[in-house]
């Protein structure tokens, strides 16, 4: 397994975990997930749970036209 992942949710990046001890550690590409920047997580694929839900719990803001 790579140290490091790029996390995307659809077309959108949303960071990138590296490995970090015994887990790997969430970096997040933008502001909408600074929320989870720095976590840790055991692997992967909970990383990417995480900023899943992240998005479900947040909902996105529009921007005016």
């Amino acid at each position: 397994m790579s140290n490091a992942h790029v996390i995307e949710i659809g077309e959108e990046t949303a960071g990138l975990v590296g490995r970090d001890g015994a887990g790997f550690r969430f970096f997040s590409a933008t502001s909408r997930f600074g929320g989870l920047d720095g976590s840790l997580f055991p692997n992967v694929r909970d990383a990417h749970l995480a900023v899943s839900r992240h998005l479900q719990e947040r909902p996105r803001r529009h921007r005016a036209a």
